[in-house]
């Protein structure tokens, strides 16, 4: 069953030199036209299921959250068709609505009876706020003390548990501080194990890889490509690294991060490498085609409640991916034992071409997707080969001439 359907949708944003001119124009009655057609999206089609979770991506002015906003009934198309099943909560400008004068408790029932929720319903759900946002006497002061972390959470917690059938989020996964943005992920996790739609607009290509069960691909308001999350992030990544543009592997990897690691998050504590069965080492190395190479992490676990996945990645100087994998990717079990590790990653032979790398290392929690600790560009090394092939690897190959 379709929780939405999109039907040749388009949409028109008339942009004026002056203000003056729009009423110039209005009182011409279309004698003059003093505007230019700016056209956000044109002929948008597709289907959504109930229960999938659907990324949208595309570049910065693509038109992404202008059709977010039109799925969400805030904004109407200049032409087409949406049609929604069921309750809708959104994510976009957390917070917005808020009254500064009023307590975070007042805001709270203001917003859930602007969602359309009964006072009955909303206290039910009151102290589930609370806790979540973790605000406690902070939810009777006025919201215009609030620093804009807690502003922020006050506007996830009160979206998020209004148990919407559809959940619609505009790049807002990185709230508050690395506790809490876990916290958030974890609950948008959760609306997708108990089947509810989700729509998710990101840069972050690794988040809707990991989350996602489809993407669409916006491109200067057009769809270009939708179908199955790998397939289209992975068109979409090659597209714009086609365009120079630094949208490469290096951020398909990186979620958004807060400056501060809370202490029971593991962290990483020593990284070296090491080439043909020599001492490892953090400083440069230059390696020959076909050596062995092993990257060699050392992290301490804090807390087996937050036990992470490593993900090792190799990065082209110009910040181009070679290649990442993560112990989760290939089926291991999050590393939960508590205390310092010390776990490598073998690679009997490397076959990169010559060129400058670097390693990017992370602890991702179980999902794969957030991001504990990380550390970009460490142990640089340098690749020699002594043919004139040209690229990032060597393929086999076999002439037949």
């Amino acid at each position: 069953m379709l929780a939405i359907e999109v039907t040749q949708v388009s949409k028109r944003f008339a942009l004026y030199r002056r203000p003056a001119d729009r009423l110039r124009e209005a009182v011409s009655f279309g004698r003059r036209v003093l505007h230019q057609d700016l056209w956000a999206l044109r002929d948008i089609s597709f289907q959504t299921a109930k229960g999938t979770t659907l990324g949208i991506v595309g570049a910065n002015g693509a038109g992404k959250s202008t059709l977010l906003q039109i799925l969400a009934g805030i904004m109407q198309p200049t032409s087409g068709r949406v049609r929604r099943e069921g309750r809708i909560a959104t994510l976009f400008d957390l917070g917005m609505g808020f009254h500064p004068e009023f307590s975070g408790r007042a805001n709270v029932f203001m917003n859930g009876a602007i969602l359309g929720l009964s006072p009955r319903e909303i206290e039910s759900r009151y102290q589930e706020i609370v806790d979540f946002s973790e605000l406690g006497a902070f939810m009777e002061q006025p919201v215009k003390i609030y620093s804009t972390g807690m502003f922020l959470r006050l506007g996830f917690s009160v979206t998020t548990l209004l148990d919407p059938d559809i959940l619609m989020i505009d790049e807002v996964i990185s709230v508050g501080d690395q506790h809490f943005q876990k916290k958030c992920v974890d609950k948008i996790l959760s609306f997708k194990a108990r089947g509810k739609t989700i729509l998710f607009c990101s840069h972050n290509t690794w988040q809707l890889k990991q989350i996602c069960d489809q993407v669409a691909w916006i491109d200067a308001g057009r769809l270009r490509g939708f179908g199955a999350a790998d397939a289209v992030v992975d068109a979409y990544v090659d597209y714009q690294r086609s365009l120079d543009v630094k949208e490469t592997g290096e951020a398909a990897l990186v979620a958004n991060q807060a400056p501060a690691r809370p202490h029971h998050h593991p962290a990483l504590r020593d990284i070296r490498i090491s080439k043909g069965g020599g001492s490892p080492t953090q400083a440069a190395q230059e390696v020959a085609y076909g050596d062995s190479f092993q990257v060699e992490v050392a992290f301490e676990v804090f807390d087996a409640a937050y036990a992470p996945v490593l993900a090792v990645v190799i990065v082209r100087n110009d910040g181009s991916l070679v290649y990442g994998v993560s112990t989760e990717i290939d089926g291991y079990p999050p590393l939960a034992e508590v205390g310092v590790q010390q776990k490598s990653l073998a690679f009997p032979r490397l076959e990169i071409l010559s060129g400058e790398y670097a390693l990017t290392i992370f602890l991702l929690d179980n999902t794969g997707v957030h991001v504990y600790d990380m550390a970009e560009k460490v142990c640089p090394f340098v690749v020699r080969h002594a043919t004139k092939e040209v690229g990032v690897c060597r393929l086999e190959h076999v002439w037949k001439l």
